[in-house]
Order: C-alpha cells, then sequence, then structure tokens
C-alpha cells in the first residue's frame, strides 16, 4: 500500500510539474502574443503551436520590455542561421530525414531551416521550386530553356532528385549511385540490360543529358551530332570516307541525324552498331 501510495503521489507531482511547464509557455506566448497578433493567427493551427515562442526564438526579455530592443532569435536573420538551425534541431534531430545534415551542402552554407521552411503558417513550407531557385540560379536559368525537365509544369519536384536534408551522394542527389538509378526510377525502358550496351549510357547519363534544361532536344548537353562526336570521330565512317567533300551525298551524310541509323542509342540486344 505505502508504494502505490509513493507512486501516486510521484504521478501527482509530475503532473503538477507538467502543468506549471505548460502555463508557463502560455503565459510566455500571451506576452508576445499581445503584440504579434497576425503572427498568432496563423501560429495558432500550425504544428509548433504546442511549443513555446521561446523555443525558437529565445527569451527575449528586454524585447518585452522595449519593442525596439531586438535581443531574440531571429529565424530570417542569415547571420543567425547556426543558432537558428540548432533549435530547430533540438527537435527534429530524431527524424531520419535529418541523418545526414551535418556536414551537408547546405548545412555547410550556413542555410537555414527557415529559409525553406516557414514555422508560423499552417503549411510550413514555401512552394518548394520558388524556394529552391531563389538560392540556385544557375538552376533557374535551365529550367527556362527549350528542353528541360518538367518542373514548371508542376510533374516533379527538385526533392524528386534531391535531398535537401543531406545525402551521401554528390549534389544532393537521393540516389547513393548518384544518377542512373534515379533517372531509371521514371525512364525505366531505358534501364536495360542490353546483349550490346552503350559504355557512357552505363557509366552515367550525364555523359550526354543536362539534368535540369539545355537548348538542345531531349536535355542533350549539345547538338545530337556534336554530343556523339566528343567520343565518335566521323573520319572513318563508311559513308563518308573516300567521297568527293563537294558531293552531295557526302553534305547529306554530314548533315543526316546519328538516330536516323543507330536509333537505339541507349543499347540494343540485336546490333552492336546500335541500329
Amino acid at each position: 500500500m505505502g508504494m502505490l501510495r509513493i507512486v501516486g503521489l510521484t504521478m501527482v507531482l509530475f503532473l503538477m510539474g507538467a502543468g506549471m511547464a505548460f502555463a508557463a509557455e502560455a503565459a510566455n506566448n500571451d506576452a508576445c502574443t499581445s503584440c504579434h497578433d497576425v503572427t498568432e493567427a496563423k501560429y495558432s493551427k500550425n504544428m509548433h503551436a504546442t511549443a513555446s515562442c521561446v523555443s525558437c526564438h529565445g527569451e527575449a526579455t528586454e524585447h518585452q520590455q522595449d519593442p525596439s530592443v531586438l535581443d531574440m532569435i531571429d529565424p530570417n536573420d542569415p547571420k543567425q542561421a547556426e543558432t537558428v538551425n540548432a533549435g530547430c534541431m533540438s527537435c527534429h534531430a530524431a527524424n531520419q530525414k535529418m541523418m545526414f545534415w551535418e556536414g551537408s551542402a547546405h548545412e555547410a552554407g550556413d542555410a537555414s531551416c527557415t529559409s525553406c521552411h516557414n514555422i508560423h503558417t499552417v503549411g510550413t513550407e514555401t512552394v518548394e521550386m520558388d524556394s529552391c531557385l531563389s538560392c540556385h540560379k544557375d538552376v533557374r536559368r535551365d529550367v527556362n530553356k527549350f528542353s528541360h525537365h518538367p518542373l514548371k509544369e508542376g510533374k516533379m519536384e527538385c526533392s524528386s532528385c534531391h535531398d535537401v536534408h543531406g545525402t551521401l551522394a554528390p549534389a544532393l542527389i537521393k540516389d547513393a549511385d548518384f544518377t542512373n538509378e534515379l533517372c531509371y526510377t521514371c525512364h525505366t525502358e531505358k534501364r536495360g540490360p542490353y546483349r550490346f550496351a552503350h559504355p557512357p549510357v552505363e557509366e552515367n547519363c550525364l555523359s550526354c543529358h543536362s539534368a535540369h534544361g539545355t537548348n538542345s532536344p531531349r536535355l542533350l548537353t549539345e547538338n545530337l551530332r556534336n554530343t556523339c562526336s566528343n567520343c565518335h570521330s566521323y573520319e572513318h565512317h563508311p559513308q563518308i570516307v573516300n567521297e568527293d567533300p563537294g558531293s552531295r551525298n557526302t553534305a547529306m551524310t554530314r548533315q543526316a541525324s546519328c538516330l536516323n541509323c543507330h536509333g537505339n542509342i541507349h543499347g540494343s540486344n540485336t546490333d552492336h552498331h546500335f541500329r
């Protein structure tokens, strides 16, 4: 009986302590929301609403006395990125998605969690593409080129290929095998295996294609003839050699697409010339 009384007393004290803590948090939030009423309206339905303002912004004791004193943690201040991230990670470090955050390109580049996530609104994230392209200007340029992955069309997101919280692969690519396996998740018809494989295709899709966008068809890094000629010389091509350089047949051959004859350029099960 004595043990039960001790256990019961312990539970009562624990609940009293928790109640006092919640009451203290509520009082602290009231001090903030008495001025920041617009933020309160957004925040009340947010997943972070159970946390106190000081969990993310610090005590800000001087600010509460004099609003002109900004002694709080400001998630929008790039200079406070390390402090802001430490506050986020105090809760989110256990999330499996965050296991490669430390040392990742974004963490090392002093990007703050609030650069991409809005902690006050009901939806905690901004529009993903706009958020990413606000920093990655070169990618913004490429996705507006003639041939591009359908980001603007809303058929995929940056996170379809990249894990912004960190990966083991370069460029925050989601797949540890870098590119090909990731590309095959959408382009399954290119996977193979083929009896006659095209070595650069097996090695890396980016040998011929640019991931974000180009001015050549099919996301090719250059026009088709130039792409092929990076590896293949036309000097000994059977339809070109020993012909009069001024003949019409030679001119037409030189202007034709390699795919006119080598249509199975990713690999073939019937012809080592990929026909």
